[in-house]
């Protein structure tokens, strides 16, 4: 637990040392000097994205066999968002397993297979995309942000990685030792069930491929809708950024947010920013500015959608169950 707690701490370390090495005056005036019609606007492009993001997730739900009502896994989605905003890599999403769950009465196991599911799906669109914006950004610019071979090769992993996860056989088999020996005598017997329910609903899943699809469309027009977010923001700010190029960052800032040495992406987003956005002669300064109102305006409505949701409806964290 303290190894990870240094590791997340590398981010805000890199955060300080951007806002040391920048002109904070210059960055505070850049941002009060924002045009604030644009950055309102930008409110509505993140209720539609929320929207699409919790219809995704009831897309997959209905693949999983269940009907979930909307305003249900709207407010699953938003609860799992604003608790993954204080975890790396976003694990906190996986809460929202817990409300669906409960909902259904179905076993936890089941209920996390929609979530996972779900993620891999953004995962796998965002590795899609990411590939293409590298090789884009070498292509015009000369530069190579992480080399094609390496981007391939996590790609491959991640295939690999996925066909193997999703064989229960494979996994009951590298999890067995950890299983006897982590796992306490009084939970193995749950533990077993939510594992099986887990593959079961998983299975079901894989037969559902025009449903899937639907989602993966679904999941590509969310990220449509973070482009042309960044481009409003870009605008907000007065800076000459076309929208072509947000095609390009947006996706890698997106590869960004998932290294687990963060917490919400902050000094690794700010810094892959200054990187970025460096092409166009624009300042340290008017990136971070880019960088934290992308931030406040694309992730804190939908953290406060959740943080309200979660008064509503709380989770014991301990016990890992919904109450009420």
């Amino acid at each position: 637990m303290g190894f990870k707690r240094y590791i997340i701490l590398i981010g805000f370390l890199l955060l300080a040392y951007i806002f040391y090495t920048i002109d904070l005056e210059k960055l505070i005036s850049i941002i009060l000097k924002a045009n604030i019609i644009l950055l309102a606007s930008t409110l509505i492009l993140c209720v539609i994205n929320l929207s699409l993001k919790a219809f995704k997730w009831k897309t997959v739900i209905k693949a999983a066999g269940y009907e979930y009502e909307f305003r249900k896994s709207f407010a699953g989605w938003a609860t799992g968002f604003f608790i993954s905003i204080f975890t790396p890599a976003r694990i906190g999403d996986f809460s929202r397993s817990l409300y669906l769950s409960k909902d259904k009465k179905i076993p936890l196991g089941e209920a996390f297979s929609t979530v996972l599911i779900e993620r891999l799906i953004d995962v796998a669109i965002l590795l899609f995309l990411g590939f293409v914006s590298v090789l884009a950004f070498a292509i015009i610019f000369g530069k190579e942000i992480i080399s094609l071979q390496m981007l391939l090769g996590i790609i491959v992993i991640f295939v690999i990685g996925l066909a193997v996860f999703m064989r229960k056989k494979y996994v009951k088999i590298i999890l067995k030792p950890f299983f006897n020996i982590v796992v306490p005598a009084q939970y193995k017997e749950k533990m077993q069930l939510n594992f099986s329910a887990f593959y079961d609903s998983v299975k079901k899943l894989q037969k559902k491929k025009i449903m899937l699809v639907k989602a993966t469309i679904i999941g590509f027009i969310c990220w449509f809708i973070s482009i042309i977010f960044a481009y409003i923001i870009f605008l907000s700010l007065n800076l000459d950024i076309p929208i072509y190029y947000c095609l390009v960052i947006v996706p890698i800032l997106g590869l960004v947010d998932l290294i687990p040495i963060s917490v919400s992406g902050f000094g690794t987003r700010e810094a892959a920013a200054i990187f970025l956005v460096s092409v166009y002669s624009i300042s340290p300064e008017n990136a971070v500015a880019f960088s934290l109102l992308y931030y406040f305006f694309g992730y804190i409505p939908a953290a406060i959608t959740g943080f309200y949701f979660l008064i509503k409806r709380p989770i014991n964290f301990k016990k890992f169950e919904v109450e009420g």
